[in-house]
């Protein structure tokens, strides 16, 4: 997944924060250069600015799959949200114009977004994917050889990728490589 078309300091503390072979699998982009990014195992929000809580800086929060349980997107007229449904987290407004306590930018599980849509929906479905695989082979008595990817499962990621590189998210050598990576599992 490319990072290069990120804010720089998304870049920076992306790059700090991955683990050695943790891939970028899925990039939500938010309003004022925010993004949410998905990998194999967790989910990174990062958010920069006044409306942050950081007025000269940048926020960037971590979250393992095994404490979200889901993710969802909220709309309205012209603005809506990415919100990860993470275990402890206050419930929080969707409104991309929050207020004191009611605010997604100040939430640490929320991405606010900005029209249009559906670039994020793609995203977010297949970050609700990636979530429901990991959970899946956490489950207890789970192996990698009991449950293989099935082909279909495969070709829709490949497929999804191939989305993911005509938008210029993904680059060609990028893409390339992970469509290697899925069909050596078949």
């Amino acid at each position: 997944m490319s990072i290069e078309k990120l804010h720089r300091k998304a870049q920076d503390a992306l790059k700090l924060n991955l683990a050695e072979g943790e891939p970028v699998l899925a990039i939500v982009r938010g309003a004022r250069q925010s993004a949410m990014r998905a990998t194999d195992r967790r989910v990174f929000i990062f958010k920069t600015g006044a409306a942050a809580g950081a007025t000269f800086g940048s926020k960037f929060s971590s979250f393992d799959y095994r404490n979200i349980s889901g993710v969802q997107l909220h709309t309205g007229a012209m603005t809506g949200s990415a919100v990860l449904d993470v275990a402890g987290a206050a419930p929080v407004g969707s409104s991309y114009w929050g207020n004191k306590n009611n605010d997604p930018w100040k939430a640490q599980n929320v991405l606010p977004l900005a029209r249009p849509w559906d670039a994020a929906k793609g995203q977010i479905a297949l970050m609700r994917e990636l979530i429901a695989d990991w959970k899946s082979r956490a489950q207890p008595g789970h192996t990698e050889t009991t449950t293989p990817p099935s082909a279909p499962d495969v070709l829709d990621q490949i497929k999804q990728l191939g989305e993911l590189r005509d938008q210029g998210i993904l680059t060609s050598a990028e893409f390339d490589a992970k469509k290697a990576e899925l069909l050596a599992r078949l």
